[in-house]
């Protein structure tokens, strides 16, 4: 698969939708100030505007403050930057997505539930957007463990 085809299929499966109100954002509803907090920047920066890198960067230190809408809104756009973006100098926001797909056995129920409204087709085209990764011979020494555990996941 090339970069045209991955982008062509994340286009396919991954339709951009609106973002989710406030309140379905959250994955942690009620007093939870880091995700109030993330919440408060998106409506600021994303609320009826183009999502871009900014925001992307901003998300990716901790995706964990979003919920399973939250995630279902924003991997449309966050997987079309990594690959439209992809700087194996600088993997930074593919980095912790990568990790943030690789849960620790701890987290798999959590990060079950953050995928949970996601289709087969999707799930399907996140495992094709890491193998594509893993191509990268760079990025795969670098990351090999977590690709590894992202793929069983």
């Amino acid at each position: 698969m090339n970069k045209n085809e991955l982008l062509d299929e994340i286009g396919m499966v991954f339709p951009v939708i609106a973002m989710p109100d406030s309140i379905e954002l959250k994955a942690h509803p009620v007093g939870c100030h880091e995700c109030q907090y993330q919440v408060d920047y998106l409506e600021e920066n994303a609320r009826d505007k183009v999502v871009t890198g900014d925001i992307i960067r901003y998300l990716c230190m901790d995706m964990n403050c979003l919920s399973a809408k939250g995630w279902a809104w924003i991997l449309p756009h966050y997987l079309r930057f990594c690959v439209k973006s992809f700087d194996p100098k600088d993997p930074h926001e593919l980095e912790f997505l990568i990790y943030t797909l690789a849960p620790s056995d701890e987290s798999v129920g959590e990060r079950k539930e953050k995928l949970s409204l996601l289709s087969v087709e999707q799930i399907n085209c996140i495992i094709h957007f890491i193998e594509w990764f893993r191509m990268d011979k760079e990025f795969n020494d670098y990351c090999s463990k977590e690709i590894d555990r992202a793929l069983r996941f």
